[in-house]
């Protein structure tokens, strides 16, 4: 299975749970799957639907994981894609102040592993809950090394009324729905001059729109970045509807990581 495919299900709580291969680290039959869709949420009913019907039909949910070239369920049991809720994951850390930039009013926490690893992705995960008892919905980033931190901005660190230093208690869970991203200046202006890509970028889901920033941010260089805003828009103008084959968790690529925090 792709792994944005992977990853958008597992960010939306969605297992896909094989009725009589679980547990198996093989399936020993030999046909097709088939999926059972009434369970969905209503809201997932179209594109996000139409991925699950065409992978479910080609991957086994359990045996994707041990062998990604299996293209079919040799068992031929039905797939059954379940939303369950997400557990909420609580921990402690310390609110750190970044070192760069030097006039920086937000603060970061770098999630403990415990927390890090009960998250379904290790690239982006959009969550909610509370830091210091105060409402909170944020996206994680990947800190590339398989872990994530959690940008706190200067108005969330007044309501919940903390500061640089103090050991703050959280509690978050993986949001159903993913929130719309945050479109940098560059990319809406690129967009806004070419209709073609603009009518694409629209008409995908927010997961899909969040991996193209992720994607066009992640470059090192400025002339990087330039040049994948420009590649982009040609992508998306041509019906390229999901940016593919690049390291979203940072592990690999070594484009991501957590801000060093500022010494005392």
């Amino acid at each position: 299975m792709p792994q944005d495919v992977a990853e958008e299900f597992a960010g939306l709580g969605v297992v896909l749970a094989h009725a009589d291969c679980a547990g198996r680290s093989v399936c020993p039959g030999r046909r097709s799957l088939q999926v059972a869709m009434e369970r969905l949420p209503e809201r997932r009913a179209g594109a996000f639907g139409a991925d699950v019907r065409r992978y479910a039909r080609r991957w086994c949910g359990f045996c994707a994981r041990r062998a990604w070239s299996l293209r079919v369920c040799p068992r031929g049991a039905i797939v059954r894609a379940m939303v369950k809720p997400a557990a909420t994951i609580g921990f402690k850390a310390t609110l750190l102040r970044p070192a760069a930039p030097a006039d920086a009013t937000w603060l970061f926490v770098q999630l403990p592993a415990t927390a890090s690893n009960k998250l379904p992705a290790r690239s982006m995960v959009s969550v909610a809950g509370t830091l210091a008892g105060h409402p909170l919905q944020a996206t994680l980033q990947p800190d590339g090394q398989g872990g994530h931190w959690l940008k706190v901005e200067h108005a969330l660190q007044q309501a919940a009324g903390v500061a640089a230093g103090a050991q703050v208690a959280l509690a978050i869970a993986p949001v159903a729905e993913e929130p719309e991203p945050v479109v940098p200046d560059d990319l809406h202006a690129a967009l806004a001059a070419h209709p073609g890509a603009r009518s694409t970028w629209d008409d995908i889901t927010a997961v899909a729109r969040r991996d193209w920033i992720l994607w066009i941010v992640s470059g090192k260089k400025a002339q990087t970045r330039v040049t994948r805003i420009a590649t982009a828009c040609d992508m998306l103008a041509s019906g390229k509807r999901r940016a593919c084959c690049f390291d979203r968790s940072g592990m690999y690529s070594k484009a991501l990581a957590a801000p060093t925090p500022k010494a005392d």
